[in-house]
């Protein structure tokens, strides 16, 4: 958007030098540009329009003009004027979509037949489906629900593709990008959704683990119930943040929904922000598979003890569940450094040390803890009794 704002008022026989902190925005607009061109700007995203926009403004200038990308490290004094012009468009590009207009002499619009592929069709088919299709009303709420809060972790408001975006992280596992997507479309089988069937399916919809018998939504099953083993889980799962010496923030089903972007920083030695990369990834972990076990607590309450309205998972076994699902994804991710085995797609030894740092004691463990299996996050509680695991172990 800046890049744009540019172009268009700068006059066009006039040299100018544009200076970026985005590596992509720069070789989307220069090696990049040709390809992208002949695939109608498809494979750009979200964001298509906004180059297309921008490549069209940039060709009606007669002048020349350059691109630069510029980093921290380099210690351009321009480099803090182009990081507020980027959270500035970020946080005013739905009020100026119109100005995505590119002008139609120096546009190159659609897709060359010689260049159109199955996969390009595919996208194109999607797209044009996804713009004729009404957003649902509770999903719409759900996104500005997670903008609104996520705003104070952020310091900025997501845009709805960058919420979408987030919740197919890969820091999730399968499950619970499938539970978030059904969280934000309001989708998960239980509350309003049975009430609307009318019949014995209202009393149905009712939380029987409050006195009051509330309408059981997933809000009121995450944040709200009274059922002892909710308020355990959160409770472990603050214990776990506080190791990183990192306020805990205020939790909401906005903040569920939008967990995956979660971002938190720090000031290093020359007085930058920087992100805290590690704690961001165990932010995401730790919330999102607190929210996911809630509900798998609630529904197995619900479903095999229907006809024992006081039935509770006892305390061992939600300690022992909550303490299995973490140590899992530690050793899940320490396999997952293997070079020899995952080549390319090995994740970066550095990147789990940052997570699981602060959960572990080092004194205790050898240098290459990564590759000693007794690594563990807590202590697993005696098993002696204590239900079967509801979900397989991760390889």
């Amino acid at each position: 958007m800046a890049i744009l704002d540019a172009a268009r008022r700068a006059p066009h026989d006039r040299p100018i030098l544009i200076k970026t902190n985005a590596t992509r925005t720069v070789t989307r607009l220069t090696n990049a540009k040709e390809k992208l061109e002949r695939q109608g700007w498809v494979m750009a995203g979200e964001d298509a329009d906004v180059y297309r926009a921008t490549v069209a403004a940039l060709r009606r200038r007669s002048a020349r003009t350059r691109i630069q990308f510029v980093c921290a490290e380099d210690n351009d004094p321009d480099y803090p004027h182009a990081m507020e012009a980027a959270v500035r468009a970020l946080d005013e590009g739905a009020e100026r979509a119109p100005l995505m207009t590119a002008p139609a002499a120096f546009d190159a619009p659609g897709i060359p037949l010689s260049s159109i592929t199955q996969k390009l069709a595919t996208r194109v088919i999607r797209q044009s489906k996804a713009i004729r299709t009404e957003p649902r009303t509770k999903t719409v709420e759900n996104l500005e629900r997670a903008r609104n809060e996520m705003a104070p972790i952020l310091k900025f408001r997501l845009p709805d593709v960058k919420i979408w975006r987030a919740q197919m992280h890969k820091d999730f596992s399968l499950e619970v990008r499938q539970f978030l997507w059904r969280v934000t479309h309001d989708g998960l089988r239980c509350g309003p959704f049975l009430a609307n069937w009318g019949g014995d399916w209202v009393e149905k919809s009712k939380c029987k683990a409050c006195p009051h018998r509330p309408v059981e939504s997933i809000e009121h099953i995450l944040f709200d119930c009274m059922d002892s083993a909710r308020a355990l889980i959160w409770s472990m799962a603050e214990g776990l943040w506080s190791a990183t010496r990192l306020p805990w923030p205020a939790l909401s089903l906005g903040t569920v929904i939008g967990c995956g972007a979660a971002r938190f920083t720090y000031l290093d030695g020359r007085g930058e922000e920087q992100e805290a990369v590690g704690k961001s990834r165990l932010f995401r972990i730790i919330l999102s598979e607190a929210a996911y076990l809630i509900w798998r607590l609630r529904c197995k309450r619900v479903i095999d003890h229907e006809d024992e309205p006081d039935w509770k998972h006892p305390t061992a076994f939600v300690e022992s569940e909550w303490n299995r699902i973490i140590n899992d994804r530690l050793t899940s991710d320490r396999l997952l450094t293997n070079q020899r085995i995952y080549k390319k797609k090995a994740t970066k030894k550095s990147l789990v040390i940052d997570t699981w740092q602060c959960l572990i004691d080092p004194a205790s463990l050898p240098d290459d803890w990564l590759n000693f299996p007794g690594v563990l996050v807590g202590k697993r509680p005696a098993q002696a009794g204590a239900p079967h695991s509801l979900r397989q172990r991760r390889a």
